[in-house]
């Protein structure tokens, strides 16, 4: 099934570390939703990197990144 949320944070992490609260305020959704998403794409196409109390999150594979783009994951 197409996920919009999906798509949207994999393009705007995709050239642009983002933590969940940078997050949160650009897609104007619920913490808690945003976390639900990277949590499911985390470890297939995003990585966390810790700095202070954040996590940033980032694109680690570009093709899986476009893939994911195409299908909605």
């Amino acid at each position: 099934m197409l996920d919009l949320v999906r798509i949207i944070i994999n393009e705007l992490i995709q050239y642009k570390k983002c933590n969940v609260t940078q997050l949160t305020k650009l897609l104007k959704i619920p913490q808690s939703t945003v976390s639900q998403h990277l949590s499911k794409m985390r470890g297939k196409v995003l990585k966390a990197e810790r700095k202070g109390l954040e996590m940033y999150y980032y694109i680690t594979n570009l093709k899986a990144s476009q893939i994911v783009g195409i299908l909605g994951l």
